[in-house]
């Protein structure tokens, strides 16, 4: 009689070890895939956001050229104008920084664009073709201090 509840108390003790094992198991699978689609979905919106801007830059570059003005003219280290940069902003409604644009006035084009937004880097070069390459980069910091 006592043999059974030991025998029982041991398979209690081993189904719970099993189920656990299992759940640390599941758990270790679960958390790493539901991380990576987190950053693949930051990663699309940057891209979205970016794509958004470049646009936006192609819009206000006709806007400037409509007032016989020029986007490249009185640039900072953007690029482009601050406050074009800043209507661009606003007509694209982006949430990330926009670092550089290179715009060409002659094909009215943007040909290069460097966007962050969320741990995201977005890198677009224009290319003789429609659409251009678009890479996107996730930014992890090393050291914190």
């Amino acid at each position: 009689m006592e043999d059974e509840k030991l025998e029982k108390k041991s398979n209690v003790k081993l189904d719970i070890a099993i189920i656990l094992f299992i759940i640390f198991i599941l758990i270790s699978i679960i958390f790493p895939v539901t991380l990576h689609y987190l950053h693949k979905s930051d990663a699309r919106w940057a891209l979205r956001h970016a794509k958004n801007v470049r646009l936006a830059v192609t819009v206000v570059a006709y806007d400037y050229k409509g007032n016989t003005s020029d986007i490249t003219i009185n640039r900072k280290y953007r690029g482009i104008a601050e406050d074009a940069i800043r209507e661009v902003e606003e007509l694209s409604e982006c949430e990330g920084e926009i670092d550089y644009i290179i715009f060409d006035s002659n094909s009215f084009r943007v040909k290069k664009l460097v966007y962050r937004e969320n741990n995201c880097l977005v890198i677009y070069e224009d290319t003789d073709g429609e659409s251009g390459t678009w890479n996107v980069y996730q930014l992890n910091s090393m050291i914190e201090g």
